[in-house]
């Protein structure tokens, strides 16, 4: 009988005490003895470490330090992990019920797969599929499971992007270890990230371009055009709400 592997569940969040309760509930309410829960919190000085504080036993490692930034505070969440898989997720993200013992009863034991997975979008009804196409898929970070082992044998996450370093490391593990689609959502994200908030338009457009063509992405493509219109989409919406 095949034993089903633990997977480590990372959540790194600054100042995130609107949702944070929602996301850690949505871990705790999985009933799911395969789950290692760790949180990541920068220094918040809202109330974010109370409520991580509330549900404590809950989760297997916390810590509340400064960090340098989202992708930093996500690899000291890599280095804590002993599972044999990993995913992240944001403060504001939500799981979807009982979807990580589906998923874990879908994987191979030992597979070294990047695993894409479709993401709901701000409701569970609407569905985003990742294009997994090589050597520069596109996926959601909520859609993306890594084997720990070799996520550190890639070398986590760089300090050379600001918004757009779990897009540069997917392209580079999924070169080196290939990607496996399953049909099995397991988030709900809301928009309005570090990706998604329209911040940093130009940086996301370069960031995303260079990224696309340093990992061999084809210019005869239209692929790459969505490096463009993406960020300016996401900037033209963040005007339109103000």
């Amino acid at each position: 009988m095949k034993t089903k592997s633990k997977i480590s569940i990372i959540t790194v969040v600054y100042n995130g005490e609107r949702f944070l309760e929602g996301g850690i509930q949505s871990v705790v309410n999985q009933a799911c003895h395969d789950i290692e829960y760790i949180i990541i919190d920068g220094g918040s000085v809202d109330g974010s470490v109370d409520i991580i504080k509330k549900y404590a036993n809950d989760i297997s490692y916390w810590v509340s330090e400064s960090d340098d930034g989202i992708y930093d505070a996500m690899n000291k969440g890599i280095e804590k992990s002993t599972g044999s898989y990993v995913f992240f997720m944001g403060a504001d993200d939500i799981l979807i019920a009982k979807s990580i013992s589906k998923l874990l009863n879908k994987m191979d034991g030992n597979t070294e797969k990047l695993i894409a997975l479709p993401v709901a979008i701000n409701d569970v009804d609407l569905l985003s599929y990742p294009d997994i196409t090589l050597p520069v898929p596109v996926l959601h970070h909520q859609g993306a499971v890594f084997n720990l082992e070799c996520l550190k044998k890639i070398g986590s996450y760089s300090d050379k992007y600001i918004v757009h370093s779990d897009f540069d490391l997917m392209c580079k593990y999924g070169s080196k270890y290939g990607i496996q689609y399953l049909d099995n959502p397991i988030c709900m994200f809301r928009k309005g990230g570090a990706s998604t908030s329209g911040a940093n338009a130009v940086r996301s457009m370069k960031e995303l371009l260079y990224i696309y063509f340093v990992n061999s992405g084809k210019i005869f493509s239209t692929k790459w055009m969505m490096f463009i219109v993406r960020p300016l989409y996401y900037f033209v919406c963040a005007i339109m709400r103000k």
